[in-house]
This record gives structure tokens, sequence and C-alpha cells, in this order.
């Protein structure tokens, strides 16, 4: 997510380029992707007007999610907002402390909350090999008992 720009936008949806030698992909749009999207762009021009920053002229220097300043976040920012989310979500009674989770997390969720077969799944998420779809799908399988068609 930190290293996505407007250049990522298409009328078709987000070009996601994954690290660590995962595959990338287009994301369709969906209503509350767009939703999101549009959100944070509004954010980071509100951000860059109130801070008399300019526009950059290239697309691929926009990022769509900035920080107080101005600035792309950074790894560590990003890790420290998520800390100050869940304790806020936790002191406001939204979660439970056992219902807190990290943000790696949303991977997991991500790839178990996605319709499909596993291929389905490894496809969206990007994964090179069906291990690590196996090692993040958490959906228990519903089959037929043995020797049922």
């Amino acid at each position: 997510m930190r290293e996505l720009t407007d250049a990522d936008e298409t009328r078709e949806g987000v070009i996601v380029d994954r690290r660590k030698g995962s595959l990338g992909n287009l994301t369709r749009w969906s209503p509350e992707l767009r939703e999101a999207w549009d959100w944070l762009k509004s954010q980071r021009n509100h951000i860059w007007e109130k801070k008399r920053r300019p526009i950059p002229h290239r697309v691929a220097d926009r990022p769509p999610v900035v920080t107080e300043g101005g600035n792309a976040v950074s790894k560590y920012t990003m890790s420290s907002a998520w800390r100050r989310a869940m304790a806020a979500a936790l002191a406001a009674g939204l979660i439970t402390q056992e219902e807190r989770f990290g943000l790696h997390a949303l991977k997991h969720r991500g790839i178990t909350d996605t319709r499909g077969n596993k291929a389905d799944k490894q496809l969206a998420s990007g994964h090179k090999s069906m291990q690590m779809v196996h090692l993040y799908d958490h959906e228990r399988p519903v089959v037929d008992p043995a020797g049922k068609a």
C-alpha cells in the first residue's frame, strides 16, 4: 500500500505491484474500494493544500496516503498509526482485546475472504506458490463424505 500512487489508478481498478517476489495484479473497483481510494486522495489533497505543498506533476509521484506533513508514509509511520488505531478501537469498545489484530493480518483476512477456489485465491493474492496460499487461507473447506459424489 505504501508504494501505491495515482499512476496505479485505472478505469478498471487499481494496479497492485507487490514486494518480495509476489505477482502483481489489477484489483477491480468495488463501491467500497472506489470510496476509500477517493477519500484517501481527498485527504491527501487537503493536507497538501493546507501545507501549501505543490502537487507533483508526475502522477507516479502522488501517493494516495500521506502523513500529516504531506510526505509519503514510511513503514514505521504505518505501523505506528496502526497501533494507535487499534488502541483507539479498544478504548472506544469497537473491538475487544481478543479481537485485536496486526496490520499483516489483513492479508490473511483478504485471502480467506476471497471467493473461489485456491487457484482464484492465489491469483488474487499474488503468491507464486500454493503453499503460501494454504498458509494465509483460513477458510474451512466443506466436502462431501467419503464415497459420496
